[in-house]
């Protein structure tokens, strides 16, 4: 028998699909390929959609035989079904993805190359001798030419998942000829793939977004009274038409044409025009409008990305007192710096964040009152998400898990439902030529057509989340007042290097943040794009050399692990090499590459050479390797990760392949914990001999 891909065998023993006899080449009909959690049968090979939504890291369904009917005709839909199929099994059982993701992403570049071979009359295992399948994207005129490279390098990654395949089976014959090979590589180098950022956006249409949601979100907070009072009218007359006898249908089929009546009185004139409230169900949706101009804003002052934006509670808004200062933070939960267990963490804003709080409190508090039937007295803030759904029905299936006790709403900042938002009907959202260019001097590998659709002259600027995280790194970068080590604890990446990718071009940034003086030579200072440029690749080592001090060398913390351990004992002894008490040859060795420190989702790690540890489903690879360094904020997390795996192991069992590895990873755990335990004790009888 052989042995099933990673991501199958985490799902555990019930949920295992059939493994296949190695001799085997084509399954049987009733071969399953998922069960659920109690071992009942989801799907097999016969079925036509492979569901394997209970799989870890992702939830897709494959939809064979829809596709199937889609690009054949009665005639050559078995072939296509059988080929299809075998192929597809084949990427899930004898391919190198670790992923079920990745699965995921063949089975859609599989289904474009069927197509094209479909549109050519070819069979599949035909389509994979013959250039005009590639052909077929070359001369699509409705590709431009990085849509087209983007489609050869996915072309890439099927020809070189199907050749893996069928050099291990000898019957598998779906793998490109070597004409094909060849042809593509002449192709990708007429069409190299050059990876674009996110626009930036442009500082004339950034500024002017700010201010119009910022009026939306006040207007909103000015009429708040009568947004409370039409949900108090309607769900007042609701509830006494049913205490008098009438039917809950009835009662809102009558109250929806009492409130057309009763919002046609002047006191709410400025209200129903202003937000263009027209029935009840216009009263309702408006929650979605108003978050839009709120989540836009923290996405603009923060940096959060879409995950940690939906994770803000109620009480998100806090401001922090450091000395005699005090500033404002979003906080909110973040698994990026941790990858089997998320921690809540602190995002710098601006205190201008906080009348966006105040409307999606007002938002939140009514619905609690209606929806929920809670008075403000009977809630804890932290116990809610900032987008509570206002749709009580949502309560007996929580989309956010444990981490609050209400269901969360999850808004979109794009979709045709928002273009006659009053936020995008402003005249000045509108692209121009000049916006078009500051763009373009920002990113220059982008071109006019890269920014399609989205981003054309004449038509309004479509924004998107990450927009707005990119371009707070462009312009907080070019602005000379934030450095590398700052952005990066600021977008909680996990590599400095990732924060000086995010801010990469901001030499050729507007600085809108520092404008010019009358001095010029402060102006020459500031604007220089070649001292800039020199400055944040020193940044780079700077950053390295302080994080290095700030926890581990000067730390006042004990720091363990593998490096850690050693770098500890020496503190203790007093025999720390000068390479790591002096600031100038530490930097030096950095910059030259002989010394290196970067932060990992447990602690640091500062190894010189390339990784061979990734983790790609568990923290625990770092656990007991000779470059880690640990602190006070691994052990948490360790001691969390360990009652897990004793949970898993438990149900999984001690004699199963994934037990046997739960078992080893908590072994090096409790290894790693007791080697923190020596060196604090080892403290303890120190200080106790002083």
């Amino acid at each position: 028998m052989n042995y099933l891909p990673e991501y199958l065998v985490r799902a555990g023993d019930l949920a295992k699909p059939d493994p296949v006899p190695t001799g085997q080449y084509s399954p049987g009909f009733q071969h399953v390929m998922s069960r659920d959690a109690n071992g009942n049968i989801v799907s097999v090979y016969g079925d036509p959609t492979w569901d394997f939504s209970m799989f870890v890291g992702a939830s897709p369904r494959f939809h064979i035989e829809d596709f199937i009917q889609e690009i054949s005709s009665k005639e050559n839909a078995d072939e296509y079904r059988q080929e299809f199929k075998l192929i597809l099994f084949r990427f899930i059982y004898s391919s190198r993805a670790r992923a079920i993701n990745s699965i995921s992403e063949l089975f859609n570049i599989l289904k474009r190359h069927v197509r094209f071979a479909a549109a050519k009359g070819l069979s599949i295992r035909e389509s994979l001798k013959e250039r005009s399948t590639l052909d077929y994207i070359v001369y699509n005129p409705e590709l431009d030419k990085r849509q087209i490279a983007r489609r050869l390098v996915d072309a890439k990654v099927l020809f070189s998942s199907l050749h893996k395949i069928s050099t291990n089976l000898d019957e598998f014959d779906f793998f490109p000829s070597d004409i094909m090979f060849s042809y593509l590589a002449e192709l990708l180098k007429e069409y190299p793939l050059i990876s674009l950022q996110t626009p930036v956006i442009p500082t004339r249409i950034l500024s002017r977004r700010i201010q119009i949601c910022f009026d939306y979100i006040n207007k909103f907070i000015e009429l708040k009274d009568i947004y409370e009072s039409l949900f108090e009218f309607r769900y007042s007359y609701v509830n006494s038409y049913i205490r008098n006898g009438g039917s809950p249908k009835v009662a809102r089929d009558y109250a929806a044409e009492e409130f057309k009546e009763e919002i046609k009185k002047e006191k709410y004139s400025e209200f129903i025009n202003y937000f263009d409230v027209k029935e009840f169900q216009n009263l309702r949706g408006l929650s979605g409008k108003v978050r839009l101009p709120i989540r836009e804003m923290i996405h603009a002052f923060s940096g959060m990305r879409n995950k940690e934006c939906n994770s803000i509670a109620m009480d998100g808004f806090q401001l922090k007192t450091i000395g005699r200062h005090s500033f404002p933070v979003i906080r909110s939960y973040t698994t990026k710096m941790a990858r089997d267990s998320g921690y809540f963490a602190d995002w710098v804003t601006s205190p201008e964040i906080e009348r966006a709080f105040q409307a999606a409190k007002i938002i939140n508090f009514t619905a609690l009152r209606y929806q929920y039937d809670l008075t403000p007295e009977q809630i804890d803030e932290s116990t809610v998400p900032l987008f509570l759904s206002t749709d009580a029905r949502m309560m007996d299936s929580n989309p956010t898990g444990a981490l609050y006790d209400f269901p969360l709403q999850k808004p979109s900042l794009r979709g045709s439902k928002w273009k006659k938002h009053r936020i995008n009907l402003d005249t000045e959202m509108i692209v121009t030529n000049e916006d078009i260019a500051e763009i373009l001097a920002i990113d220059p590998f982008a071109s006019i057509d890269s920014l399609k659709p989205g981003i054309e002259v004449g038509k309004p600027f479509e924004f998107q989340s990450h927009m707005y995280r990119r371009s707070l790194a462009v312009y907080a970068a070019r602005s000379g007042l934030v450095s590398l080590p700052t952005l990066k604890k600021q977008f909680k990446h996990i590599a400095i290097q990732t924060s000086a990718f995010y801010g990469n071009d901001a030499a050729f940034a507007k600085n809108f943040v520092l404008p010019k003086s009358d001095d010029l030579v402060f102006d020459s200072a500031v604007i220089s794009q070649r001292s800039f440029i020199k400055e944040f690749q020193d940044e780079l080592i700077t950053g390295q050399t302080d994080v290095l001090y700030d926890e581990v060398i000067t730390a006042d913390e004990i720091v363990f692990g593998g490096m850690g351990t050693q770098i500890q004992k020496q503190k203790f002894s007093g025999t720390l090499p000068t390479v790591l008490t002096d600031r100038a040859k530490t930097k030096k060795k950095i910059k030259q590459g002989r010394l290196r420190y970067a932060e990992t989702p447990l602690g640091g790690c500062m190894a010189t050479e390339v990784c061979d540890r990734i983790a790609f489903s568990s923290i625990t690879t770092c656990v007991g390797c000779a470059s880690s360094v640990f602190n006070s904020r691994t052990v948490p997390l360790l001691e969390k990760t360990k009652e897990d795996y004793e949970r898993r192991l438990e149900l999984f069992g001690t004699g199963t392949p994934y037990g046997r590895q739960l078992e080893r990873d908590i072994r090096d755990i409790e290894t790693t914990l007791k080697m923190r335990e020596k060196l604090i004790s080892s403290v303890d009888m120190t200080d106790g001999r002083q």
